[in-house]
């Protein structure tokens, strides 16, 4: 209810999710939404990942309704736009975040259409199960993705758990109207460069 209770790590709602498509596990959540005036009288999209036959992990959705009902299902779409693409191991965090002109960074999948903002994904994928050298980021719009080739002083090519939000403090300080961002991406030991392993964190300008 209020900053101290959050550092004190004292919840004033809670709920165990239930499983739903594996058996093993399902996890790494990320909130796209929430409507309501209270945890009574909510909405809460959650996107998540499941262990599918407990071999590769793929993406789901779900909504917590009034903090008390859940219903989740499988997100077809991304999973299959992913595989088709030839990433057979775990397709695994995402993130989704705004690309565009617009003071408004809420994590959400609105669709204003005065707005000139996208609402965007970033997803982890793997070519190969069990292969931490094969770990590739992906973006998107949620349907249709594209693999983005990030380059490092020492040519590391695996990248995951990605997450990008608008800098809107940054963006405002700009002379030319330039939006900034920060993106951020850990890089595992293998398949990178000598000592590059470890957190990854990008500033850049876009028009």
């Amino acid at each position: 209810p209020n900053l101290a209770a959050l550092f004190c790590n004292e919840a004033q709602y809670s709920m165990a999710l239930p499983r739903t498509f594996s058996t093993g596990a399902e996890g790494t959540p990320n909130i796209i939404s929430m409507d309501g005036d209270s945890p009574e009288s909510s909405s809460i999209f959650i996107g998540f990942h499941y262990y599918r036959d407990c071999v590769v992990d793929r993406q789901a959705y779900g909504v917590l309704t009034n903090f008390s009902e859940w219903t989740a299902w499988n997100n077809e779409i991304v999973n299959t736009s992913v595989e088709q693409m030839g990433f057979g191991g775990n397709i695994g965090g995402r993130y989704r975040f705004a690309w565009g002109d617009d003071d408004d960074d809420d994590d959400d999948d609105s669709n204003d259409k005065d707005s000139l903002r996208s609402n965007m994904m970033i997803l982890e994928a793997q070519q190969t199960p069990h292969d931490w050298a094969s770990w590739r980021l992906l973006v998107g719009n949620g349907s249709f993705f594209t693999p983005l080739e990030l380059r490092t002083p020492h040519q590391s090519t695996s990248f995951a758990n990605p997450c990008v939000v608008h800098d809107m403090i940054r963006s405002s300080r700009t002379r030319t109207g330039q939006q900034a961002y920060i993106a951020t991406a850990f890089l595992p030991s293998q398949g990178n460069g000598e000592g590059e392993a470890g957190e990854l964190l990008y500033r850049f300008l876009v028009p």
